[in-house]
């Protein structure tokens, strides 16, 4: 069952990847994921510790330049209209398998984690029906399309 998996989502994934590094004229690759509000137990930073609203990882600036990061955190600041003390580097998280693998090689990659408490909490969370505001999604969307546009207009 896992060689299965591996040859129907893995290797396709990866590859798909590989080659839209050579196809494509890439500045920044970024490896999006959420992440819960509080540490569960098993997680780097457990025992319910409260999490930032974003985490940006470069493996320590193993898969991008401290500066890029620092840039990208200015600007996800200013889109969303939040204080720095709300984004850490590196902590709690890294970077990822993907980030590692393709960061810096040669694209610089940043990992993005972003809390759920953004979108999974009252009032923009319904529990009773599961639906989440669509308005507000739209919202987070073109904040995070103003954090890159901030970010490729001051990066050097």
């Amino acid at each position: 069952t896992q060689k299965i998996l591996i040859q129907k989502y893995y290797v396709p994934y990866h590859r798909t990847i590989q080659r839209k590094i050579n196809e494509l004229d890439l500045q920044l690759c970024l490896d999006c994921h959420s992440m819960a509000s509080y540490a569960p137990n098993i997680s780097p930073d457990g025992n319910k510790k409260k999490r930032p609203l974003f985490c940006l990882s470069n493996q320590d600036g193993k898969t991008s330049s401290n500066e890029m990061i620092l840039l990208l955190a200015d600007s996800i600041a200013e889109s969303f209209e939040i204080d720095k003390s709300e984004i850490r580097l590196n902590d709690p998280f890294h970077g990822g398998y993907i980030t590692k693998t393709y960061g810096n090689n040669p694209i610089p990659w940043i990992q993005i984690e972003m809390s759920r408490e953004m979108y999974l909490l009252k009032p923009w969370f319904d529990e009773k029906t599961l639906e989440m505001k669509s308005a507000h999604l739209k919202d987070l969307n073109k904040k995070f399309e103003k954090s890159l546009r901030v970010f490729f207009s001051n990066i050097q």
